[in-house]
């Protein structure tokens, strides 16, 4: 029996890395011109491509009892700040502020999952929140522990779902 998910994901995964390597080189090369800014578009939709491969490769390892996880301390503040980066490219009806101390927040974690679910909730307080609306992301924490909120305008849970 061959598990076809990660033998796919797999398959998929060297040719994605090697567009987006030459994307990063060819970008370079554009850089400042409209040209440049298509391909750095397509080169975090590559990138985006890259992640769903992974997470279809971590949803497997998950159920096979095989996902390992790579913890280490790991400071918000830049992840956060780089998922607004990111969502700001593709969105202009969901402006995100961003509510968070001035001495950085340390946890330990897995780096790659943490900025994974962070994705998910800026991508679903965009995609829950048809009509526009501020998206307000808190980060409060300290030495001891840290809570992230996601706050939008959007249709919410509704009351039966939320447990």
């Amino acid at each position: 029996h061959v598990d076809v998910v990660p033998l796919v994901s797999h398959g998929l995964r060297m040719p994605l890395t090697n567009i987006r390597v030459d994307l990063e080189v060819i970008t370079s090369e554009a850089n400042g011109n409209s040209t440049g800014e298509t391909l750095t578009i397509v080169q975090s939709e590559v990138n985006r491509l890259i992640r769903l491969v992974q997470r279809i490769l971590d949803v497997s390892a998950l159920e096979s009892g095989q996902l390992r996880l790579n913890v280490g301390p790991v400071m918000l503040r830049p992840i956060i700040r780089h998922i607004q980066k990111e969502s700001m490219m593709f969105d202009d009806r969901h402006p995100l502020q961003l509510e968070m101390p001035p001495m950085p927040v340390l946890v330990i974690a897995d780096e790659d999952r943490i900025s994974d679910v962070l994705t998910n909730l800026f991508a679903n307080a965009i995609k829950y929140s048809p009509d526009g609306g501020p998206i307000v992301v808190r980060l409060q924490g300290d030495s001891d522990e840290a809570e992230i909120t996601v706050k939008d305008c959007g249709v919410g849970i509704p009351q039966c779902e939320q447990q």
